[in-house]
């Protein structure tokens, strides 16, 4: 039976990428019932069954949990909510005694990625401008080797990023204060 020592929880769907009154229910909740949903699942199973004693948790949260993301439905609600999923179920960790470490990831929109690409496109459309332009008026927006380097950072040097939130301001890691 494999048991991994680290768990990194990175899956969900696109976001709707349209004002509030342009979306469905379905497009403002499929965050809710993706992205949440599989969190859920897995920091279930890692209490449950539970993962080796200092096994690392990491859900891949998104800036959008810390500042909003009005041209992207649900998302940012149900992003900000595996946020609150790392911190319980890190206390259920400590109350039962199983040494297990839940943290959340929150990165700002990484434009080499799909997804980033997907909501480069979503707010320069939003705000009228072309996506070069979006991107250029991001402050070093972090890259997916930056957001590998920092769950490496967490997991590898867990007494050096204290705390349960973490974001990817650009380069490097940064703690937000628990909650």
């Amino acid at each position: 039976m494999l048991q991994p020592d680290i768990l990194v929880v990175g899956g969900g769907a696109f976001p709707p990428a349209a004002p509030l009154h342009e979306q469905s229910w379905h497009e403002f909740a499929v965050n809710w019932e993706s992205d949440v949903e599989i969190a859920f699942h897995f920091c279930k199973a890692a209490l449950w069954r539970p993962l080796i004693e200092g096994a690392s948790v990491v859900l891949i949260s998104s800036g959008a949990a810390l500042a909003g993301s009005p041209p992207s439905g649900g998302y940012a609600g149900a992003k900000r909510t595996q946020i609150f999923m790392a911190n319980y179920s890190q206390k259920e960790s400590d109350r039962l005694g199983l040494g297990l470490r839940f943290v959340a990831l929150a990165p700002r929109i990484i434009p080499d990625t799909e997804l980033g690409k997907h909501a480069v496109a979503g707010y320069s459309r939003n705000l009228g401008i072309c996506a070069a332009d979006f991107v250029q008026g991001m402050a070093a927006p972090p890259t997916s080797s930056d957001v590998a380097t920092a769950i490496i950072e967490l997991v590898v040097n867990p007494d050096r990023s204290t705390g349960d939130m973490f974001i990817v301001p650009g380069k490097g890691l940064g703690a937000v204060a628990s909650r």
